[in-house]
């Protein structure tokens, strides 16, 4: 049966529905939570981003499930593009849990550092899938911006974080806030 017929779309767009539905469901439970904790100051920083991630998850699958390609080079990179999407994500998440941890006096907890260095590694691997997807149309602007000073400045810092055995935020890593922000 095709993607495009009748019966298809009535099932695609009931599970959009549900989806959809489950989604804001999490957003208006989660959002007033995490606002209120950070009003207040009692709501530990990881617990702010991954209630914020938590919900961006779950408005992302509402709209990966939309998608109804039948060209398959399309499809893959529009799914490369994705992975290169998420690898920013990360990019977000670990100069959130960085600010955080300036905030604390340049250290981080030892669940934050934890969350760094796994956010670096996932970003990563997904950087690394998506810009191998890609044509060369597409991964030629993401080859520049890697080459460029900046974004080798941006991965030096990364590992310099993650290789931090004290979890303080190393000298090396002193111009994080102002490498992100044009990196993003």
């Amino acid at each position: 049966e095709s993607a495009l017929s009748a019966e298809a779309r009535d099932v695609i767009d009931t599970q959009i529905e549900q989806r959809l539905g489950y989604s804001l469901q999490q957003v208006d439970r989660l959002l007033p939570r995490l606002r209120l904790g950070v009003d207040s100051g009692r709501v530990e920083t990881l617990r702010v981003i991954d209630g914020y991630s938590l919900m961006l998850d779950n408005i992302i699958k509402v709209f990966s499930g939309m998608v109804i390609v039948n060209d398959l080079e399309i499809f893959e990179q529009g799914r490369a593009l994705i992975s290169v999407g998420n690898a920013r994500a990360f990019m977000l998440r670990e100069d959130a849990l960085v600010t955080a941890a300036l905030a604390n006096g340049g250290k981080f907890k030892p669940a934050e550092h934890l969350a760094f260095i796994q956010s670096v590694a996932m970003g990563q691997r997904e950087m690394a899938a998506g810009m191998n997807d890609l044509n060369s149309d597409l991964r030629g602007p993401l080859e520049r911006l890697q080459a460029s000073e900046g974004y080798k400045n941006f991965r030096a810092m990364e590992t310099a974080i993650t290789s931090s055995p004290d979890a303080r935020i190393p000298a090396q890593a002193a111009n994080w806030q102002a490498t992100t922000p044009r990196l993003s």
